[in-house]
Protein backbone atom coordinates (compact mmCIF):
# COMPACT_ATOMS: atom_id res chain seq x y z
CA UNK A 1 0.00 0.00 0.00
CA UNK A 2 0.78 4.01 -0.46
CA UNK A 3 3.13 2.63 -3.58
CA UNK A 4 4.03 5.33 -6.12
CA UNK A 5 3.52 2.80 -8.80
CA UNK A 6 3.90 4.24 -12.03
CA UNK A 7 4.92 8.27 -11.66
CA UNK A 8 4.10 10.73 -14.93
CA UNK A 9 7.88 10.75 -16.52
CA UNK A 10 8.48 14.50 -14.79
CA UNK A 11 8.10 13.42 -11.31
CA UNK A 12 10.08 10.05 -11.16
CA UNK A 13 12.29 9.48 -8.12
CA UNK A 14 15.34 9.00 -10.70
CA UNK A 15 16.47 11.54 -13.23
CA UNK A 16 17.83 8.76 -15.72
CA UNK A 17 19.90 11.84 -17.01
CA UNK A 18 22.18 12.64 -13.98
CA UNK A 19 22.79 8.74 -12.78
CA UNK A 20 26.07 8.75 -11.58
CA UNK A 21 26.36 4.59 -12.58
CA UNK A 22 29.70 4.48 -10.58
CA UNK A 23 28.56 5.27 -6.77
CA UNK A 24 24.40 4.91 -7.48
CA UNK A 25 23.69 8.43 -6.67
CA UNK A 26 22.50 10.59 -9.49
CA UNK A 27 24.98 13.14 -10.53
CA UNK A 28 22.54 16.43 -9.39
CA UNK A 29 21.70 14.96 -5.94
CA UNK A 30 25.30 13.99 -5.03
CA UNK A 31 26.79 17.55 -5.61
CA UNK A 32 23.39 19.65 -4.03
CA UNK A 33 24.22 17.16 -1.02
CA UNK A 34 28.19 18.06 -1.13
CA UNK A 35 27.43 21.67 -1.95
CA UNK A 36 24.77 21.69 1.31
CA UNK A 37 26.48 20.12 3.58
CA UNK A 38 29.53 22.80 3.14
CA UNK A 39 27.60 25.42 2.76
CA UNK A 40 26.36 24.13 6.28
CA UNK A 41 29.69 23.27 7.87
CA UNK A 42 31.05 26.98 7.12
CA UNK A 43 27.85 28.17 8.91
CA UNK A 44 28.71 25.83 12.07
CA UNK A 45 31.94 27.03 11.36
CA UNK A 46 31.39 30.70 11.85
CA UNK A 47 29.32 30.15 14.91
CA UNK A 48 32.14 28.17 16.24
CA UNK A 49 35.38 29.87 15.33
CA UNK A 50 34.25 33.53 14.86
CA UNK A 51 31.55 34.10 17.15
CA UNK A 52 33.54 31.61 19.72
CA UNK A 53 30.28 29.56 20.13
CA UNK A 54 32.86 26.69 20.96
CA UNK A 55 33.86 28.12 24.14
CA UNK A 56 31.01 30.17 25.06
CA UNK A 57 27.53 29.87 27.15
CA UNK A 58 24.95 29.00 24.88
CA UNK A 59 22.69 26.18 26.77
CA UNK A 60 22.90 24.57 30.15
CA UNK A 61 21.79 21.03 28.67
CA UNK A 62 25.59 20.58 27.42
CA UNK A 63 27.22 20.73 30.44
CA UNK A 64 24.62 18.52 31.61
CA UNK A 65 25.23 15.84 28.99
CA UNK A 66 29.49 16.15 28.95
CA UNK A 67 29.10 15.81 33.08
CA UNK A 68 27.13 12.20 32.86
CA UNK A 69 29.80 11.23 30.91
CA UNK A 70 32.47 12.18 33.31
CA UNK A 71 30.62 11.07 35.84
CA UNK A 72 30.47 7.67 34.36
CA UNK A 73 34.06 7.05 33.62
CA UNK A 74 34.46 7.57 37.48
CA UNK A 75 32.17 4.80 37.96
CA UNK A 76 28.96 7.03 39.75
CA UNK A 77 25.23 6.11 37.50
CA UNK A 78 22.56 7.73 37.02
CA UNK A 79 19.64 7.11 38.93
CA UNK A 80 21.22 5.28 41.52
CA UNK A 81 23.67 7.93 42.63
CA UNK A 82 22.32 11.49 40.98
CA UNK A 83 19.18 12.43 39.31
CA UNK A 84 19.07 12.24 35.54
CA UNK A 85 15.74 12.95 33.81
CA UNK A 86 16.94 11.78 30.14
CA UNK A 87 17.76 7.72 29.33
CA UNK A 88 21.07 6.66 29.87
CA UNK A 89 22.08 6.82 26.20
CA UNK A 90 23.95 10.09 26.25
CA UNK A 91 26.05 9.27 29.61
CA UNK A 92 27.32 6.32 27.57
CA UNK A 93 27.81 8.05 24.36
CA UNK A 94 29.89 10.84 25.76
CA UNK A 95 31.85 8.82 27.97
CA UNK A 96 34.30 8.28 25.50
CA UNK A 97 34.71 12.16 25.19
CA UNK A 98 34.90 11.97 29.06
CA UNK A 99 38.10 9.67 28.77
CA UNK A 100 39.46 12.21 26.41
CA UNK A 101 38.91 15.08 29.54
CA UNK A 102 41.39 12.59 31.64
CA UNK A 103 44.17 12.11 29.10
CA UNK A 104 43.44 16.01 28.38
CA UNK A 105 41.80 18.00 30.09
CA UNK A 106 37.73 18.38 30.66
CA UNK A 107 37.59 21.52 27.86
CA UNK A 108 39.04 20.60 25.01
CA UNK A 109 37.16 17.31 25.65
CA UNK A 110 33.68 19.80 25.95
CA UNK A 111 35.43 21.38 23.02
CA UNK A 112 35.69 18.75 21.03
CA UNK A 113 32.22 16.80 21.88
CA UNK A 114 30.92 20.09 20.49
CA UNK A 115 32.62 19.50 17.01
CA UNK A 116 31.35 16.40 17.23
CA UNK A 117 27.64 17.59 17.39
CA UNK A 118 28.42 20.04 14.22
CA UNK A 119 30.23 16.46 12.44
CA UNK A 120 26.52 14.87 13.68
CA UNK A 121 25.10 17.53 11.97
CA UNK A 122 27.18 17.24 8.54
CA UNK A 123 26.00 13.40 8.94
CA UNK A 124 22.32 14.29 8.73
CA UNK A 125 22.34 16.17 5.82
CA UNK A 126 24.38 13.09 3.67
CA UNK A 127 21.94 10.77 5.58
CA UNK A 128 18.97 12.62 4.04
CA UNK A 129 20.41 13.09 0.59
CA UNK A 130 21.18 9.90 0.38
CA UNK A 131 17.68 8.72 1.42
CA UNK A 132 15.61 11.13 -1.30
CA UNK A 133 18.37 10.98 -4.60
CA UNK A 134 16.30 9.49 -6.60
CA UNK A 135 14.05 12.34 -6.54
CA UNK A 136 13.94 15.35 -8.64
CA UNK A 137 16.27 17.43 -8.31
CA UNK A 138 14.20 20.16 -6.78
CA UNK A 139 13.01 17.86 -4.36
CA UNK A 140 16.56 17.17 -2.89
CA UNK A 141 17.28 20.38 -2.93
CA UNK A 142 14.41 21.26 -0.91
CA UNK A 143 15.08 18.53 1.29
CA UNK A 144 18.71 19.33 1.56
CA UNK A 145 17.74 23.33 2.55
CA UNK A 146 15.20 22.99 4.91
CA UNK A 147 17.33 20.00 7.03
CA UNK A 148 20.76 22.19 7.03
CA UNK A 149 19.28 26.37 7.26
CA UNK A 150 16.31 25.37 9.49
CA UNK A 151 16.81 27.84 12.11
CA UNK A 152 16.62 25.06 15.30
CA UNK A 153 18.90 22.76 13.25
CA UNK A 154 21.57 25.61 13.51
CA UNK A 155 20.66 25.93 17.35
CA UNK A 156 20.76 22.34 17.99
CA UNK A 157 23.71 21.50 16.16
CA UNK A 158 25.84 24.13 17.63
CA UNK A 159 26.58 22.45 21.15
CA UNK A 160 26.30 19.29 22.78
CA UNK A 161 22.76 18.67 22.81
CA UNK A 162 20.06 14.98 21.91
CA UNK A 163 17.76 16.40 19.01
CA UNK A 164 21.27 15.86 16.37
CA UNK A 165 21.64 12.75 17.23
CA UNK A 166 17.97 12.04 16.87
CA UNK A 167 17.54 12.97 13.50
CA UNK A 168 20.64 11.05 12.81
CA UNK A 169 19.41 7.95 14.38
CA UNK A 170 15.83 8.46 12.50
CA UNK A 171 17.11 9.23 9.33
CA UNK A 172 19.44 6.05 8.89
CA UNK A 173 16.56 3.83 10.40
CA UNK A 174 14.52 5.17 7.63
CA UNK A 175 17.76 4.88 4.90
CA UNK A 176 18.04 0.93 6.07
CA UNK A 177 14.19 0.25 5.96
CA UNK A 178 13.49 2.55 2.75
CA UNK A 179 16.77 3.08 0.80
CA UNK A 180 15.95 4.77 -2.23
CA UNK A 181 12.87 2.91 -3.65
CA UNK A 182 11.05 4.79 -0.49
CA UNK A 183 9.41 1.34 -0.30
CA UNK A 184 9.51 -0.20 3.03
CA UNK A 185 11.99 -3.31 2.49
CA UNK A 186 10.61 -6.96 3.02
CA UNK A 187 14.40 -8.06 3.74
CA UNK A 188 14.01 -9.23 7.87
CA UNK A 189 18.03 -8.27 8.11
CA UNK A 190 17.00 -4.59 6.92
CA UNK A 191 14.57 -4.96 9.38
CA UNK A 192 16.26 -5.74 12.44
CA UNK A 193 19.55 -3.62 11.81
CA UNK A 194 16.65 -0.26 11.06
CA UNK A 195 15.44 -2.06 14.91
CA UNK A 196 18.38 -1.57 16.48
CA UNK A 197 19.03 1.96 15.46
CA UNK A 198 15.86 3.47 16.21
CA UNK A 199 16.20 1.77 19.71
CA UNK A 200 19.74 2.82 20.37
CA UNK A 201 18.32 6.27 19.80
CA UNK A 202 15.33 5.75 21.77
CA UNK A 203 17.66 4.99 24.89
CA UNK A 204 19.30 8.74 24.20
CA UNK A 205 15.53 10.56 24.72
CA UNK A 206 12.22 9.12 24.76
CA UNK A 207 10.90 11.50 21.56
CA UNK A 208 12.32 8.66 19.33
CA UNK A 209 9.46 6.11 20.62
CA UNK A 210 7.02 8.63 17.88
CA UNK A 211 9.24 7.07 14.73
CA UNK A 212 9.32 3.97 16.33
CA UNK A 213 6.08 3.05 16.54
CA UNK A 214 5.64 4.37 12.80
CA UNK A 215 7.99 2.32 11.65
CA UNK A 216 6.50 -0.77 13.74
CA UNK A 217 3.30 -0.23 11.65
CA UNK A 218 5.17 -0.80 8.08
CA UNK A 219 7.14 -3.52 9.80
CA UNK A 220 3.59 -5.15 10.33
CA UNK A 221 2.16 -4.43 7.05
CA UNK A 222 5.84 -6.46 5.57
CA UNK A 223 4.41 -9.63 7.47
CA UNK A 224 5.29 -11.28 10.49
CA UNK A 225 8.95 -11.88 10.28
CA UNK A 226 9.77 -8.38 9.52
CA UNK A 227 7.91 -7.13 12.36
CA UNK A 228 9.37 -9.58 14.97
CA UNK A 229 12.99 -8.56 13.63
CA UNK A 230 12.16 -5.45 14.02
CA UNK A 231 10.96 -5.66 17.69
CA UNK A 232 14.09 -8.09 18.61
CA UNK A 233 16.27 -4.99 17.09
CA UNK A 234 14.63 -2.43 18.88
CA UNK A 235 13.96 -4.15 22.07
CA UNK A 236 17.69 -5.33 22.11
CA UNK A 237 19.09 -2.08 21.56
CA UNK A 238 17.51 -0.48 24.53
CA UNK A 239 17.94 -3.14 26.88
CA UNK A 240 21.55 -3.43 26.18
CA UNK A 241 21.91 0.70 27.17
CA UNK A 242 19.35 0.68 29.70
CA UNK A 243 18.96 -2.55 31.86
CA UNK A 244 22.11 -2.21 33.63
CA UNK A 245 21.20 1.15 35.09
CA UNK A 246 17.19 0.03 35.22
CA UNK A 247 18.45 -2.44 37.49
CA UNK A 248 20.29 -1.13 39.49
CA UNK A 249 17.79 1.53 40.52
CA UNK A 250 14.51 0.57 38.90
CA UNK A 251 12.15 2.95 40.93
CA UNK A 252 14.33 6.05 39.97
CA UNK A 253 14.93 5.20 36.43
CA UNK A 254 11.15 4.67 35.80
CA UNK A 255 10.01 8.02 37.85
CA UNK A 256 12.78 10.35 36.45
CA UNK A 257 12.95 8.72 32.72
CA UNK A 258 9.26 8.41 32.36
CA UNK A 259 7.16 10.47 35.04
CA UNK A 260 9.07 12.74 35.09
CA UNK A 261 9.45 13.31 31.41
CA UNK A 262 5.64 12.72 30.84
CA UNK A 263 4.73 15.45 33.47
CA UNK A 264 7.15 17.99 33.29
CA UNK A 265 6.31 21.83 32.88
CA UNK A 266 7.62 24.86 33.73
CA UNK A 267 6.54 28.24 35.40
CA UNK A 268 7.02 30.03 32.42
CA UNK A 269 5.07 28.81 29.03
CA UNK A 270 6.01 29.19 25.56
CA UNK A 271 2.68 29.66 24.04
CA UNK A 272 1.22 28.13 21.03
CA UNK A 273 1.82 30.81 18.87
CA UNK A 274 5.26 31.07 19.59
CA UNK A 275 5.82 27.52 19.37
CA UNK A 276 4.08 27.43 15.77
CA UNK A 277 5.92 29.69 14.49
CA UNK A 278 9.37 28.26 15.61
CA UNK A 279 8.50 24.67 14.29
CA UNK A 280 7.56 26.37 10.99
CA UNK A 281 11.53 27.47 11.67
CA UNK A 282 10.71 31.47 11.69
CA UNK A 283 11.01 34.14 14.38
CA UNK A 284 7.89 35.79 15.54
CA UNK A 285 7.02 38.77 13.78
CA UNK A 286 5.86 40.91 16.45
CA UNK A 287 4.20 44.09 14.14
CA UNK A 288 1.90 41.62 12.89
CA UNK A 289 -1.04 40.53 15.37
CA UNK A 290 -2.08 37.43 12.70
CA UNK A 291 0.90 37.09 11.56
CA UNK A 292 -0.10 32.94 10.95
CA UNK A 293 -2.06 34.58 7.69
CA UNK A 294 1.19 34.70 5.93
CA UNK A 295 1.08 30.93 5.75
CA UNK A 296 -2.21 30.98 4.05
CA UNK A 297 -0.65 31.16 0.33
CA UNK A 298 1.96 28.19 0.79
CA UNK A 299 -0.97 26.11 2.01
CA UNK A 300 -3.42 26.97 -0.53
CA UNK A 301 -0.05 26.16 -3.06
CA UNK A 302 0.51 22.92 -1.46
CA UNK A 303 -3.43 22.04 -1.70
CA UNK A 304 -3.34 22.91 -5.32
CA UNK A 305 -0.51 20.85 -5.47
CA UNK A 306 -2.36 17.89 -4.18
CA UNK A 307 -5.48 18.59 -6.02
CA UNK A 308 -3.40 18.78 -9.27
CA UNK A 309 -1.52 15.36 -8.91
CA UNK A 310 -4.61 13.84 -8.38
CA UNK A 311 -6.41 14.99 -11.18
CA UNK A 312 -3.36 14.14 -13.44
CA UNK A 313 -3.13 10.75 -11.93
CA UNK A 314 -6.59 10.06 -13.12
CA UNK A 315 -6.14 11.38 -16.44
CA UNK A 316 -2.99 9.00 -17.42
CA UNK A 317 -4.52 6.24 -15.61
CA UNK A 318 -2.05 5.77 -12.41
CA UNK A 319 -2.65 4.59 -9.57
CA UNK A 320 -5.08 6.61 -6.77
CA UNK A 321 -1.94 5.76 -4.25
CA UNK A 322 0.15 8.19 -4.77
CA UNK A 323 2.29 8.54 -1.47
CA UNK A 324 4.64 6.27 -1.28
CA UNK A 325 5.59 4.19 1.99
CA UNK A 326 8.02 6.55 3.07
CA UNK A 327 5.82 9.99 2.28
CA UNK A 328 3.14 8.20 4.63
CA UNK A 329 5.86 7.73 7.36
CA UNK A 330 7.02 10.81 7.66
CA UNK A 331 3.86 12.67 6.94
CA UNK A 332 2.44 9.96 10.39
CA UNK A 333 5.87 11.49 11.92
CA UNK A 334 5.33 15.12 11.75
CA UNK A 335 1.89 15.43 12.50
CA UNK A 336 2.37 13.08 15.83
CA UNK A 337 6.00 15.17 16.68
CA UNK A 338 4.39 18.53 15.95
CA UNK A 339 1.32 18.03 17.79
CA UNK A 340 3.75 16.20 21.16
CA UNK A 341 5.75 20.17 20.93
CA UNK A 342 2.64 22.04 20.94
CA UNK A 343 1.31 19.91 23.40
CA UNK A 344 3.44 19.29 26.14
CA UNK A 345 4.14 21.06 29.17
CA UNK A 346 7.31 22.54 28.38
CA UNK A 347 8.64 23.92 25.28
CA UNK A 348 12.27 25.10 24.05
CA UNK A 349 13.31 26.54 20.80
CA UNK A 350 16.09 23.53 20.17
CA UNK A 351 13.57 21.11 20.27
CA UNK A 352 12.65 21.81 16.81
CA UNK A 353 16.13 20.06 15.54
CA UNK A 354 13.49 16.51 15.80
CA UNK A 355 11.40 18.48 13.85
CA UNK A 356 13.40 19.41 11.10
CA UNK A 357 13.85 15.84 9.06
CA UNK A 358 10.24 15.37 8.79
CA UNK A 359 9.95 18.81 7.80
CA UNK A 360 12.32 18.40 5.02
CA UNK A 361 11.08 15.41 3.57
CA UNK A 362 7.79 16.51 3.66
CA UNK A 363 8.31 19.64 1.60
CA UNK A 364 10.27 17.85 -0.47
CA UNK A 365 7.66 15.13 -1.19
CA UNK A 366 5.18 18.61 -2.21
CA UNK A 367 8.21 19.95 -4.08
CA UNK A 368 8.41 16.92 -6.41
CA UNK A 369 4.52 17.00 -7.39
CA UNK A 370 4.74 20.61 -7.90
CA UNK A 371 7.12 19.86 -10.69
CA UNK A 372 4.73 19.64 -13.53
CA UNK A 373 2.51 22.85 -12.61
CA UNK A 374 5.65 25.24 -12.45
CA UNK A 375 8.54 26.36 -15.70
CA UNK A 376 12.40 25.79 -14.12
CA UNK A 377 13.07 29.65 -13.32
CA UNK A 378 9.65 29.51 -10.97
CA UNK A 379 11.79 26.69 -9.10
CA UNK A 380 14.76 28.37 -9.02
CA UNK A 381 12.52 31.27 -7.23
CA UNK A 382 11.57 28.61 -5.27
CA UNK A 383 15.09 27.73 -3.68
CA UNK A 384 15.63 31.40 -3.72
CA UNK A 385 12.78 32.13 -1.36
CA UNK A 386 13.93 28.99 0.91
CA UNK A 387 17.27 30.34 1.42
CA UNK A 388 15.68 34.24 2.12
CA UNK A 389 13.39 32.91 4.67
CA UNK A 390 15.61 30.82 6.66
CA UNK A 391 18.46 33.09 6.31
CA UNK A 392 16.08 35.63 7.73
CA UNK A 393 14.90 33.26 10.68
CA UNK A 394 18.46 32.06 11.47
CA UNK A 395 19.90 35.74 11.63
CA UNK A 396 18.28 36.57 15.09
CA UNK A 397 20.15 33.72 16.23
CA UNK A 398 23.37 34.97 14.75
CA UNK A 399 22.72 38.54 16.04
CA UNK A 400 22.01 37.60 19.82
CA UNK A 401 25.06 37.77 22.45
CA UNK A 402 26.08 35.32 24.33
CA UNK A 403 28.34 36.02 27.22
CA UNK A 404 32.19 34.85 26.88
CA UNK A 405 33.04 31.55 29.97
CA UNK A 406 34.81 33.85 33.16
CA UNK A 407 37.43 30.61 32.90
CA UNK A 408 40.19 33.29 34.47
CA UNK A 409 37.95 34.86 37.27
CA UNK A 410 36.88 31.26 37.98
CA UNK A 411 40.41 29.77 38.04
CA UNK A 412 41.33 32.56 40.39
CA UNK A 413 38.22 32.07 42.46
CA UNK A 414 38.50 28.03 43.15
CA UNK A 415 41.07 26.14 43.32
CA UNK A 416 41.09 22.84 40.97
CA UNK A 417 39.93 20.37 43.98
CA UNK A 418 37.23 22.97 44.81
CA UNK A 419 33.36 21.37 45.00
CA UNK A 420 31.08 24.11 43.44
CA UNK A 421 27.82 23.85 43.17
CA UNK A 422 26.03 25.29 40.06
CA UNK A 423 23.44 25.80 37.91
CA UNK A 424 25.04 24.94 34.43
CA UNK A 425 28.27 23.55 34.69
CA UNK A 426 29.41 24.40 31.00
CA UNK A 427 31.68 27.31 33.13
CA UNK A 428 33.24 24.87 35.12
CA UNK A 429 34.20 22.23 32.74
CA UNK A 430 35.60 25.03 30.59
CA UNK A 431 37.07 26.02 33.40
CA UNK A 432 38.85 22.42 34.24
CA UNK A 433 37.15 23.23 37.18
CA UNK A 434 34.29 20.55 37.55
CA UNK A 435 34.47 18.21 40.46
CA UNK A 436 31.45 16.22 41.13
CA UNK A 437 32.74 12.96 40.51
CA UNK A 438 34.59 13.75 44.08
CA UNK A 439 33.44 12.01 47.17
CA UNK A 440 32.93 15.36 49.03
CA UNK A 441 31.44 17.20 46.42
CA UNK A 442 27.55 17.42 46.51
CA UNK A 443 25.77 15.15 43.52
CA UNK A 444 23.94 17.42 41.59
CA UNK A 445 24.79 17.33 37.94
CA UNK A 446 21.08 18.86 36.92
CA UNK A 447 19.63 21.10 39.40
CA UNK A 448 16.68 21.87 36.93
CA UNK A 449 15.96 17.92 36.34
CA UNK A 450 16.24 17.66 40.29
CA UNK A 451 13.19 20.76 40.69
CA UNK A 452 11.21 18.68 38.52
CA UNK A 453 11.78 15.44 40.33
CA UNK A 454 11.44 17.28 43.48
CA UNK A 455 8.65 19.26 42.34
CA UNK A 456 6.33 16.60 41.09
CA UNK A 457 7.00 17.63 37.28
CA UNK A 458 7.03 21.16 37.76
CA UNK A 459 10.42 23.47 38.04
CA UNK A 460 10.69 27.50 38.42
CA UNK A 461 7.54 28.57 40.75
CA UNK A 462 7.91 30.25 43.99
CA UNK A 463 6.13 27.05 45.61
CA UNK A 464 9.36 25.20 44.87
CA UNK A 465 11.22 27.16 48.06
CA UNK A 466 8.91 25.35 50.29
CA UNK A 467 8.66 21.90 48.76
CA UNK A 468 10.54 20.18 52.17
CA UNK A 469 12.42 17.42 49.96
CA UNK A 470 14.19 20.23 47.54
CA UNK A 471 15.02 22.45 50.48
CA UNK A 472 16.51 19.50 51.90
CA UNK A 473 18.59 18.92 48.74
CA UNK A 474 19.58 22.10 48.86
CA UNK A 475 20.83 22.17 52.54
CA UNK A 476 22.97 18.89 51.61
CA UNK A 477 24.50 20.49 49.17
CA UNK A 478 25.59 24.10 50.21
CA UNK A 479 27.11 22.02 53.74
CA UNK A 480 29.35 20.03 50.74
CA UNK A 481 29.87 23.16 48.74
CA UNK A 482 32.95 25.67 48.54
CA UNK A 483 31.20 27.33 46.26
CA UNK A 484 27.83 28.15 43.62
CA UNK A 485 27.15 30.00 40.78
CA UNK A 486 24.14 30.99 40.07
CA UNK A 487 21.95 32.74 36.66
CA UNK A 488 20.26 35.18 39.87
CA UNK A 489 20.85 36.69 43.35
CA UNK A 490 20.32 33.83 45.95
CA UNK A 491 17.77 35.95 47.34
CA UNK A 492 15.90 36.08 44.07
CA UNK A 493 16.25 32.84 43.21
CA UNK A 494 12.68 31.44 43.57
CA UNK A 495 14.03 27.69 44.55
CA UNK A 496 15.94 28.63 47.52
CA UNK A 497 13.59 28.36 50.28
CA UNK A 498 13.98 30.63 53.84
CA UNK A 499 15.95 28.01 55.91
CA UNK A 500 18.53 27.38 52.69
CA UNK A 501 18.97 30.91 51.94
CA UNK A 502 19.45 31.77 55.41
CA UNK A 503 22.28 29.46 55.41
CA UNK A 504 23.49 30.45 52.11
CA UNK A 505 23.49 34.10 53.28
CA UNK A 506 25.60 32.95 56.50
CA UNK A 507 28.12 30.62 54.91
CA UNK A 508 28.74 32.37 51.48
CA UNK A 509 29.77 35.92 49.58
CA UNK A 510 29.04 37.30 46.36
CA UNK A 511 33.15 36.88 44.77
CA UNK A 512 32.22 38.35 41.02
CA UNK A 513 29.41 39.01 39.20
CA UNK A 514 30.36 38.40 35.33
CA UNK A 515 27.60 38.86 32.76
CA UNK A 516 24.84 36.48 33.47
CA UNK A 517 26.64 34.58 36.73
CA UNK A 518 26.27 35.16 40.00
CA UNK A 519 29.35 33.87 41.83
CA UNK A 520 29.81 32.85 45.47
CA UNK A 521 32.31 31.51 47.38
CA UNK A 522 32.40 29.98 50.73
CA UNK A 523 33.56 32.64 53.73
Amino acid sequence: MYELTAPPDSLALTDQRSRNVSNGWPRAALWLTIATALAFTLVMAYLELHLGFIHRLTEIDDGVYFGEGVMLVHGILPYRSYVDVQPPGIAVLMAPFALLGRVTSNRVAFEVGRIFVVAVGMANIGLLGRLVRRRHWLGVLTALLVLAFYLDTIIADHTILLEPLLAFGTLLGFLIVFDDTETATTSSTRWLVAGAVIGLTTSIKIWEVIPLIVLLVFASLRGRRCLSYYVVGAVGAIAVVCAPFFVLAPKKFFHEVIVVQVTRSHLYQVGEKSRLWNLLGASVPKHLPRSEILWAPIALLIIAALVYWLILSARRGYSSRWLTNLDACVITCLILVGLSFLATGEYDSHYGGFFAPFLALVLSAIAVRLVPMVKPIVAVCFAIVLIVYFGLSDRSFFETKYPNIPTTAIDRTFSPSACVLSQTYSPLILSNRYDLFEPTCPRALDIYGIELTDGHGVAGRDSDGRAAKLQADWLKWLHRADGVILYSPASKDPNIGVVADTYFTEHFVLEKKIDTLFIYKRD
